[in-house]
């Protein structure tokens, strides 16, 4: 992609290629071109895998409804990158206070994860507990805000052991927080799977005060 380079992706956001492109999506969205759409977000999730990235696209006004507005237009390609757009931008901590200006944004990625519905897949899941992990690590507005949302801790905790109970059937093993990641990190079932319980072990211990603990880089480098 255009964006990975960092002497491109400097020259993208000194010519405010980024703001043309943010008009678009909207132009897009109004008119429901899910493959333009798909398009636009490509390149803004390649953008924001970068610190310089990330730091531009944040700015762009009413980026919770875009987002979420993406969301909506029930395109699973879409809502992937989507969903992978909103967690990249919350690996920053400056970046989280754009996301905990109320709680939308939490209650949506909540929804995402506990809905029990197959177009809810386990790809969506994956990302949207990596994105609710980002978002409460080391933030206490997060943790708070989050902790807030009715049974959520018990629900999560449900929905880890279901999850868990579907990889040993499908796979023949038991999965366990030491456990490694399948020898082939494509995005195989066995592996989403795998990392959407690994995230979902994560913000449990995160917001249980009794299970708190310290997570090292190596650890987070390694989620979804």
């Amino acid at each position: 992609s255009l964006a990975i380079g960092s002497e491109t992706r400097a020259i993208l956001i000194k010519y405010n290629v980024i703001e043309d492109y943010m008009r678009l999506l909207y132009e897009y969205l109004k008119s429901k071109d899910h493959k333009r759409v798909e398009l636009v977000l490509h390149f803004l999730v390649a953008l924001s895998t970068s610190k310089e990235g990330q730091n531009h696209i944040i700015k762009t006004k009413g980026l919770v409804d875009l987002i979420t507005g993406c969301y909506e237009l029930n395109h699973i390609r879409v809502r992937s990158h989507a969903l992978l757009l909103m967690r990249n931008l919350m690996f920053q901590k400056q970046n989280k206070a754009h996301f905990l200006q109320d709680s939308r944004s939490i209650e949506f990625l909540v929804d995402i994860l506990l809905n029990s519905e197959l177009a809810f897949g386990v790809e969506l899941k994956a990302t949207a507990a990596g994105a609710i992990w980002f978002l409460v690590h080391n933030n206490q507005k997060a943790k708070f805000m989050t902790k807030k949302l009715p049974s959520l801790q018990k629900r999560l905790e449900e929905l880890m052991d279901r999850l868990s109970l579907e990889y040993a059937s499908l796979f023949n093993e038991d999965w366990n927080s030491g456990s490694t990641p399948p020898a082939d990190q494509q995005k195989t079932e066995q592996y989403l799977l795998y990392v959407c319980i690994r995230n979902l072990s994560l913000i449990t211990g995160t917001l249980d005060e009794k299970k708190i603990k310290k997570i090292d880089a190596a650890e987070l480098s390694g989620i979804l």
